[in-house]
C-alpha cells in the first residue's frame, strides 16, 4: 500500500441489540487453539485476562444474533410517496416476505452465487433460525415463568445435534474470522476495509434483501458489483471452515480485479 494511499472503513451503521439475548463476548467467539495464541500474545504485551476489542468492532457481530435491527434507508419518490405506500400495502409482514423472491435463489440463477455459495447461506440461515429460539413470549415455559424463573436463553437448549455442531464448529468461528480478518479491496487511490460484512450477509440471507438494498444501507457503490464479490467472499470463507469447499481463503484482492 503506498504512502498517499488513504483507508476507508465501511462499517455497518446503526447497529442495535435490545434482545434480552446480548452479544457475546469476544472470548466465546474464540476456538481452543485461538485461545492459545491470544494467551501468548497477552503474556508477552500486558498481563490481563481478556482480549482488548472495541466495542465498536464487537457490534459487527450484532447482525448475527437475535434481536437485531436493522431498517433499510428510505428512498422517497415525492413528498405524499410514503402515505400512497400505506394505503395500498396492507399485507402484514409475514405475508410479504413469503410473496418475497427467494434473494440467494434469485442470486443463484443469475449466476452471481454457485451452489456451495446457497448452502453456506443455507446453514447460516438456519443456524440464525436457531439462535432465537425461546426468546419469544410463545416459546417461554410458562409454569417456569409464573414462579418467577427466566424463560430458555442458552441458544443450545433449542439446536438439534446438527445444528448445535454448525453453531459451534462454523458459525462462531466464520464471525471471528470475519472480524479479526476483515474482507478489504485495494483500488489505486484507497484501501476499503469492509466491517459491514456480516451484517451485510445477514440482510441477504436471513432478511432477504436484495442486493441493491444492503449496498445502499452499508454505503458500498450501488450496482457496480462490489456487494456480490463481498457475499461471495463471505460465503466462501463460511463453506472453507464448514468444509464445504477446500483450499485457502479467496484472495480479495484478485476477486475484487473486475469490478468496476
Amino acid at each position: 500500500m503506498t504512502a498517499d494511499m488513504k483507508t476507508e472503513i465501511i462499517d455497518w451503521t446503526g447497529v442495535e441489540a435490545p434482545s434480552a439475548y446480548p452479544l457475546p463476548a469476544w472470548l466465546d467467539l474464540l476456538s481452543a487453539s485461538e485461545r492459545g495464541e491470544r494467551d501468548k500474545r497477552i503474556a508477552s504485551a500486558a498481563r490481563m485476562g481478556f482480549v482488548k476489542i472495541s466495542q465498536e468492532r464487537l457490534a459487527q457481530t450484532a447482525p448475527a444474533f437475535p434481536g437485531f435491527v436493522s431498517r433499510k434507508p428510505v428512498k422517497r419518490r415525492g413528498k405524499n410517496a410514503a402515505k400512497v405506500g400505506e394505503a395500498v400495502d396492507r399485507g402484514t409482514p409475514q405475508t410479504r416476505a413469503k410473496l418475497k423472491t427467494d434473494q440467494v435463489q434469485a442470486l443463484f440463477r443469475r449466476g452471481t452465487l454457485d451452489q456451495v455459495h446457497v448452502a453456506a447461506a443455507d446453514r447460516i440461515a438456519s443456524v440464525r433460525e436457531a439462535l432465537g429460539r425461546g426468546l419469544t413470549p410463545g416459546a417461554a415455559v410458562i409454569g417456569t415463568r409464573v414462579q418467577g424463573g427466566a424463560a430458555f436463553r442458552d441458544p443450545m437448549q433449542r439446536m438439534n445435534e446438527r445444528e448445535g455442531k454448525w453453531w459451534l464448529e462454523e458459525y462462531r468461528p466464520w464471525l471471528a474470522d470475519l472480524v479479526s480478518d476483515p474482507i478489504y479491496r485495494e483500488t489505486k487511490t484507497k484501501r476499503q476495509v469492509f466491517y459491514c460484512a456480516i451484517g451485510f450477509t445477514m440482510a441477504i440471507v436471513v432478511d432477504n434483501w436484495c442486493l441493491a438494498d444492503a449496498e445502499d444501507y452499508c454505503g458500498i457503490p450501488r450496482n457496480m458489483g462490489v456487494g456480490a464479490v463481498l457475499l461471495r467472499i463471505a460465503l466462501d470463507r463460511y463453506a472453507l471452515i464448514a468444509g464445504m469447499r477446500a483450499g485457502e481463503k479467496t484472495s480479495e484482492i484478485r476477486a475484487f480485479e473486475k469490478v468496476a
